[in-house]
């Protein structure tokens, strides 16, 4: 017998999005630092894992703040560096003066010491700005001393020195005392400020958050609803494809886990597929060549038993994105985000060869 995999996108249609800057932590912002449970004030940032474990949050995030002073206007001229030392398995976004200037990712599966580079837009005058770091763990090397795993603690955020470059000098900004000769201060907060709020679970404080008016901007929360559809729950699958971006993902409250559309090398792939398109959904199967980018990962199961049962009328079920890249446009014209049903079936094509399931790219659709 010869067997094929067979998809249905756009399979429930997906409404009300909504979408919510997390916005960049702030130092001198009271409810960010100096009125939070989730937040310590230091003259030094706290590691990711100790500050995590001693505030109790379980969380993959931490945002860092602190404060510097710029002795001149090189920064209006000329762009700068931000060396960050941290550890492999880590991502980080940085934003000075609230606006996004860059981020790096080190996802190797080995751990050790790396110092990331962020460049820094010539934007800077003199005088004083504040720097925000989102820190985002990728995973823990669960080795000890063998194969790249550490013998010690496993770190993860800021571990180690923060230097501004600019072209007339350089700032230490992880110091007991700054250049300017104060003494400096780091606010450390576990989490991402919209966990603390409930977004979630339950789509969170709202008037707390600051609605997204560009939503593919920035870290942001967007929450949107569908329907439970009916398919065969013996022999079919419900995913959500994800194209875009890097973040978490929630479905009724429970955590479903991380998602990212990084590539494999080479970047895109040869598929063969055929699209036969209906007023409902689009169905794919084999016919013909066409590339699509080697998504190492982008189809998310959804477990049937966290869905809303069909039988309970008007509920809907709620899907809850963090993107710390920007969230979902409000009219979800890009389809970055579309529910998905797949199953496996018997291949008229006798000469058909099914992948092995290791290798096969959409592996993940099982």
């Amino acid at each position: 017998k010869a067997y094929r995999r067979t998809t249905l996108t756009k399979f429930a249609t997906i409404v009300d999005w909504q979408s919510w800057q997390e916005e960049p932590l702030s130092l001198s912002k009271s409810r960010h630092c100096h009125k939070q449970d989730n937040a310590v004030v230091s003259s030094l940032p706290v590691e990711q894992t100790a500050l995590n474990h001693r505030l109790g949050v379980w969380s993959d995030y931490s945002w860092y703040g602190t404060t510097f002073v710029l002795a001149d206007n090189s920064l209006l001229h000329e762009p700068g560096t931000l060396l960050i030392d941290t550890d492999n398995g880590e991502a980080m976004l940085v934003f000075v003066d609230g606006m996004f200037q860059g981020s790096f990712a080190a996802h190797n599966h080995g751990e050790g010491s790396i110092t990331f580079q962020i460049p820094i837009s010539p934007t800077l005058s003199q005088g004083s700005h504040e720097l925000s770091i989102l820190s985002e763990s990728l995973g823990y090397n669960k080795l000890i001393g063998r194969w790249g795993g550490r013998s010690g603690p496993k770190v993860k955020g800021i571990v180690g020195n923060v230097t501004l470059l600019t072209a007339s000098q350089n700032y230490t900004l992880v110091t007991a005392q700054g250049d300017d000769g104060t003494a400096s201060k780091w606010c450390s907060f576990a989490g991402l400020q919209g966990e603390q709020l409930g977004m979630s679970t339950n789509g969170g404080r709202r008037d707390l958050v600051q609605e997204a008016e560009n939503a593919n901007e920035g870290p942001t929360w967007t929450t949107a609803y569908f329907h439970t559809p009916m398919f065969d729950r013996a022999e079919q699958h419900l995913f959500v494809d994800i194209s875009k971006g890097r973040g978490h993902l929630w479905l009724n409250g429970h955590d479903l886990g991380r998602y990212w559309n990084i590539t494999k090398s080479g970047g895109t792939r040869q598929d063969s597929t055929s699209a036969t398109t209906s007023s409902a959904s689009t169905t794919i199967n084999e016919s013909f060549t066409t590339s699509r980018p080697d998504y190492s990962q982008r189809y998310y199961h959804l477990p049937p038993e966290l869905l809303v049962p069909r039988e309970q009328d008007g509920e809907m079920n709620q899907l809850v994105l963090f993107n710390a890249f920007g969230g979902v446009d409000a009219g979800h014209q890009d389809d970055s985000v579309q529910i998905v049903l797949s199953w496996i079936e018997e291949s008229l094509d006798n000469d058909a060869a099914f992948e092995d399931v290791v290798g096969f790219p959409d592996s993940c659709l099982m």
